[in-house]
């Protein structure tokens, strides 16, 4: 026992309060393991005073006892110590320190939990001390999405906050070993191919030809990969157009025939991440449309049907290069081997930009370049995106105008006026909403639980106007009052029209989670646009509130029931919010319209044409 270490000499430095208590454990610990507990007083004290080190000997002589023996009672002496370490506490400053403290930059999360714990055990705050250790575990841990797990939790303990941050700790771990072995497997493959490249560079000379200028690569002689491919530049075959010897640059590809008059339409969309895609410095001035906001994300369309192509060949610095015109796309784009055949080649600079096709599917952008366009005896710069896909050269909107290679054309050119107003000769369709025949039932999954959303708080300057829309409402037979309990009751969206007057809509997120959608596909304005071929008369009409012209069954009124400061009310009609509300109507509207001539509908928008009046 006399060979155990003693305590190491105490630092008065620091959190002295807290280092001298866990000091004094470690002594009495010391004393009982050594069976020194049982001797004198003055031994004890003695071994106090050794242990204790220079500093600690300095001190006790600057301690005054009301006794001279007092000066070798052990109990005492601690006393003295416990006294001089833990002067009088201001509660404030150590909340303060408590509620300002935060995990910082390389702390583990136990370790900020123990810290968490040792300053509330000085702060006196009782039974409130877990929950606020907990309270300040969402507000100090530096996982962001951590603390969004725990705000999510309406009853977060301090155990299941301790559990979390653990786990997600452990995670993030796993995933960084995960990704640095998989790091270490990429190495060793790269590894293996430079010594297999190694091994196929050694061999005989005239077995491999360094350069060939049929595919401008190295291979081995009778291996060359550009034998039976044909030339993107000069459609001939056996070499590739980076090694052909002909200047002019043709891109447009054939594309095979089909039996169907299917057309791919692939829609590019640009994400600008500096909002503006000319640089300073690049030489191009390029208009931003008037129409188009200066943060918006151009599109690029490209319909490949070489037949209806628009297309013309422009002179690119010094190269004839021939362009798809695209007036869907708000900028230009170029492939990236074609720089290769442009004298002087232009600089490719980083672009700060992301293309993406319709589906997600992310296009690489090799970056931007500025290249000197020729067009009826003017040279101009033109700004172009570079993508590493084999794509055709395309001129955007902005381009094709400023080179005046399209024009707008105005077909309208006089409004005609019926001779009997339609408002007199069809009076009966223009006054109260109308009601279509047709009753909607809305169908929910079965493994959903109905939600009962509390009535939200209106301005008090907005419930005159609301209380007067709700009686219009009831009056139109649109909406009825509710006296049963419902299972379902919605929430309540209030939009101010221009007119002052307010529009009442649903906010049914938790029964749209719930409804099992009727899919009806909507027809986008190039089909309805296609069917107007040879019309010289157009008009449109405009369902007033077209969703309130479909009736909803009692059961699915049930449903649609929402809460207001004047009670609960349903919709009898179909309301908006509802998620299937457009498919239904649309649905409905084009089988009426279905056997009609030089009509077509988009939700509650119909437009008529003719070709005489």
């Amino acid at each position: 026992m006399d060979k155990l270490q003693p305590p190491p000499p105490f630092s008065f430095e620091g959190n002295v309060s807290h280092g001298w208590k866990i000091w004094e454990k470690h002594f009495n610990l010391y004393l009982t393991a050594t069976e020194s507990d049982s001797k004198s007083d003055k031994v004890k004290t003695s071994i106090l005073l050794t242990c204790i080190g220079p500093k600690g000997r300095e001190i006790y002589e600057t301690f005054t006892f009301s006794q001279e023996t007092d000066k070798l009672k052990l109990k005492v002496v601690l006393e003295k110590f416990s006294a001089y370490c833990n002067p009088r506490k201001n509660i404030t400053i150590l909340r303060h320190q408590f509620f300002t403290y935060s995990q910082h930059e390389g702390q583990s999360f136990n370790d900020f939990v123990i810290e968490l714990k040792k300053r509330a055990s000085e702060c006196e705050f009782g039974t409130l001390a877990d929950s606020l250790i907990k309270d300040m575990i969402v507000c100090g841990v530096a996982d962001q999405s951590l603390r969004e797990r725990l705000l999510r939790d309406a009853d977060l303990t301090l155990a299941k906050a301790i559990d979390a941050g653990i786990a997600a700790e452990e995670t993030k771990r796993h995933a960084k070993e995960l990704e640095k072995h998989q790091q270490s497997s990429d190495i060793h493959q790269v590894y293996h191919s430079k010594e297999r490249k190694l091994k196929e560079s050694n061999r005989a000379p005239d077995d491999v030809i360094k350069k060939c200028k049929f595919c401008n690569g190295s291979h081995q002689r009778g291996n060359c990969p550009a034998y039976g491919k044909r030339c993107r530049t000069c459609n001939r075959k056996n070499h590739f157009a980076v090694c052909c010897s002909q200047k002019s640059v043709k891109c447009v590809t054939e594309q095979d025939k089909s039996s169907d008059d299917e057309f791919f339409i692939d829609m590019v969309k640009v994400t600008n991440t500096n909002q503006n895609l000319s640089t300073e410095g690049d030489g191009e001035n390029t208009p931003t449309p008037k129409s188009m906001p200066t943060n918006a994300s151009p599109n690029v369309f490209t319909v490949n049907n070489t037949k209806s192509d628009w297309s013309v060949t422009l002179g690119m610095n010094g190269t004839d290069v021939n362009f798809k015109i695209d007036t869907g796309a708000q900028c230009n784009v170029i492939p990236k081997r074609l720089l290769s055949n442009l004298s002087p080649r232009p600089k490719l600079k980083t672009a700060n930009v992301q293309l993406s096709a319709y589906n997600g599917t992310t296009i690489p952008v090799a970056g931007k370049c500025i290249a000197q366009v020729k067009h009826r005896g003017q040279t101009i710069p033109i700004l172009f995106m570079v993508v590493v896909s084999d794509s055709v050269p395309i001129l955007g909107l902005n381009t094709c105008d400023k080179l005046n290679l399209i024009k707008q054309v105005y077909q309208i050119s006089e409004e005609v006026q019926s001779h009997t107003p339609i408002e007199e000769e069809f009076s009966d369709c223009f006054g109260e909403i109308g009601c279509l025949k047709r009753t909607h039932h809305i169908e929910l999954r079965d493994d959903v639980k109905p939600v009962i959303i509390p009535v939200r708080q209106v301005h008090f300057a907005l419930k005159p106007k609301l209380k007067e829309e709700l009686q219009r409402m009831v009056e139109l037979n649109v909406i009825e009052p509710v006296e049963k309990p419902t299972e379902w009751v919605n929430a309540l969206v209030i939009v101010s029209k221009p007119n002052g007057k307010l529009r009442i809509c649903l906010d049914p997120r938790p029964l749209n989670k719930a409804i099992k959608r009727q899919h009806h596909r909507l027809p986008t304005t190039e089909e309805i646009i296609s069917e107007m071929s040879g019309a010289r008369y157009f008009s449109k009409l405009d369902a007033a509130s077209g969703y309130w012209q479909i009736k909803v069954d009692e059961d699915s009124a049930d449903l649609l029931t929402f809460g207001t400061p004047f009670g609960r009310f349903r919709f009898k009609r179909l309301p908006f919010g509802i998620h299937s509300a457009s498919e239904v109507f649309q649905a409905e509207v084009a089988s009426i319209i279905a056997d009609l001539q030089g009509c077509a509908n988009s939700q509650d928008d119909i437009i008529v044409w003719g070709t005489t009046s």
